[in-house]
């Protein structure tokens, strides 16, 4: 199979599992690869042994089989922060330097370690207010992702979120919602679970915790006896511990924080729905749990109006599951097509 310059290459490095994808231009999934991201290399989305995470890098990029080296990445959520800024209508110039005034005294990041983007997502109806969503993360954390991809023989040409690449691949185009109706999507990885509420296209609220499905294999562990490996077979086999409503709890309880927190600061704002990605997605009974806990619709994210994924490709047994894990990664590579 071959693997053209018009095809667009996404790696997303996670604690549990580095991931890479080949998508074409034909919006049509190519090749897949995963490797485990050896225990202890990355703790609270920070690396901390460089040289194994390079390793896996270099495993799944030999495994896609590319040689154009540009691939588009992600920058962990628990790094990232979202916010909503209301400014005065001014110049495009003098935005710049407001925008930038005000994120230095909202976000807890030092201003020399300060990147930022934003967009113009409103303004009111006399045009005197300009709302503002800007994004920003901390330029140590870039540089040191540009540097483990560089030691790979990679080179990042796009960081982004995954929030937004989420959206893009779980989300039709250009949808339209009613206006203060939100769509919140929760990413349960191994060891966190990162959530972003959604007016239309638009990202309004995003936060991380430390919740994750290793909570569910250590419990196995624990219960049961068993070594790691056994208890994530176990409860990829849809074997749950006895404490697995409490765990499911503790999720709910902090999802139900975020909505009332995010709710009680934006009274006109209400959560419609929760979809779900992630690894940590595919617990058994979750979906049900979550649903009578926050009284809300709940529904793993479906992807199947945006990429096709042809029966010759070599892929998991478990479709859907392959679609809930891979999601991040896939959202990325569909920011690369045009």
């Amino acid at each position: 199979m071959g693997l053209f310059a018009s095809d667009t290459v996404a790696i997303d490095v996670g604690s549990y599992s580095v991931k890479g994808v080949v998508v074409g231009s034909n919006k049509e999934l190519k090749k897949f690869a995963a490797v485990p991201t050896p225990a202890g290399a990355i703790e609270g989305g920070v690396i901390r042994n460089p040289e194994q995470v390079t390793g896996a890098i270099q495993t799944v990029w030999q495994t896609l089989g590319v040689k154009d080296p540009h691939v588009i990445a992600t920058v962990p959520g628990q790094h990232v922060f979202v916010r909503q800024i209301s400014l005065p209508a001014m110049k495009k110039k003098e935005l710049d330097s407001a925008v930038r005034f005000q994120a230095e005294g909202q976000i807890p990041i030092p201003p020399t370690d300060l990147i930022l983007d934003y967009a113009v997502v409103g303004e009111n109806k006399e045009g005197k207010q300009t709302e503002v969503l800007v994004v920003a993360t901390r330029k140590s954390i870039v540089q040191q992702l540009i540097y483990l991809f560089n030691q790979a023989k990679l080179q990042p040409k796009v960081f982004d979120l995954e929030a937004l690449a989420l959206a893009r691949i779980l989300f039709k185009k250009n949808r339209k919602s009613a206006a203060g109706s939100l769509d919140l999507i929760a990413s349960v990885g191994a060891a966190h679970t990162h959530i972003c509420m959604f007016e239309g296209d638009v990202p309004r609220f995003t936060r991380t915790i430390s919740f994750g499905g290793q909570r569910f294999t250590r419990a196995l562990v624990m219960e049961r006896s068993i070594d790691p490996e056994e208890a994530e077979e176990r409860k990829l086999a849809g074997e749950l511990p006895d404490e697995a409503n409490s765990l499911m709890g503790d999720l709910a309880s902090e999802l139900k924080r975020s909505i009332d927190f995010y709710q009680s600061q934006n009274k006109e704002h209400s959560v419609q729905q929760v979809v779900l990605a992630g690894g940590g997605a595919q617990l058994s009974k979750l979906i049900d749990y979550l649903e009578s806990r926050l009284e809300l619709p709940v529904a793993l994210g479906s992807l199947d109006d945006k990429l096709k994924i042809p029966k010759r490709l070599a892929a998991p047994a478990n479709m859907e599951a392959f679609k809930t894990v891979f999601a991040p990664v896939l959202g990325l590579a569909v920011r690369g097509l045009k």
